[in-house]
């Protein structure tokens, strides 16, 4: 078994590096095509980029992705970087749940941060309570 990372860099987002690792086994390593060719596993690199970015990730920009990280797993690099310019799309995020829509808008999927609907109030941080020291020689030496 063996470990295999994609780092997308998004250029319009700051040049933020997202990634992606994978755990592939058996076949799958030798024919990675076959792994990323089962729609469980593209959803499922397709659903984390979007959440990571909350950009919406195109079906093109998926396959180039999955592309691109095929032909590195099959050299044997086990790290990939690409260097992407995403959707200006963003996906919501429903204020009141936290919930973020993706594709579907049946299925949601909960928010890693959600938002609070209130600010924060600060509270008065507790007064500094000073040490009572005694100076008292007790002759233990």
């Amino acid at each position: 078994m063996a470990e295999y990372t994609i780092v997308v860099i998004v250029l319009n987002y700051g040049n933020k590096e997202i990634s992606y690792s994978v755990q592939l086994i058996g076949a799958f390593e030798d024919y990675p095509e076959d792994y990323f060719g089962l729609e469980e596993n593209r959803s499922n690199l397709q659903t984390s980029l979007q959440l990571k970015t909350a950009r919406k990730i195109s079906e093109a920009q998926l396959n180039q992705v999955i592309h691109e990280w095929i032909r590195d797993i099959k050299e044997g690099l086990h790290r990939t970087t690409l260097r992407l310019e995403l959707s200006s799309e963003v996906i919501p995020i429903h204020q009141e749940t936290g919930v973020t829509e993706i594709d579907n808008p049946e299925s949601t999927i909960p928010s890693k941060f959600p938002r609070r609907k209130n600010p924060v109030k600060k509270t008065q941080e507790p007064k500094e309570e000073k040490e009572n020291i005694s100076t008292k020689n007790t002759g233990d030496f």
